[in-house]
């Protein structure tokens, strides 16, 4: 896995913690992988190497996969208001 992101600058900010659950519910673990930035992230996703790799999560786990913008360093909670 560390090897098909290396090319696209991604790393883990998270892998596998435990969530101390405050509010809400929630079962399993989180995987939290930053790129450089959206497009990259896709590229990442369609690369033939992580393909490849594919059975190795989906054989072994269930979940949802998702690429998101992040929010910027000048980001604050009201920029989402309308």
């Amino acid at each position: 896995m560390d090897a098909t992101l290396e090319p696209y600058g991604g790393r883990f900010l998270i892998h596998g913690a435990k969530a101390d659950v405050r509010e809400g519910t929630w079962s399993g673990d989180l995987i939290a992988i930053e790129f450089p930035d959206l497009d990259t992230a896709r590229a990442w996703s369609g690369s033939p190497a992580y393909r490849e790799i594919i059975p190795l999560r989906a054989d072994h786990s269930r979940g949802a996969i998702l690429l998101t913008d992040g929010a910027g360093d000048d980001h604050r909670a009201t920029d989402v208001l309308a």
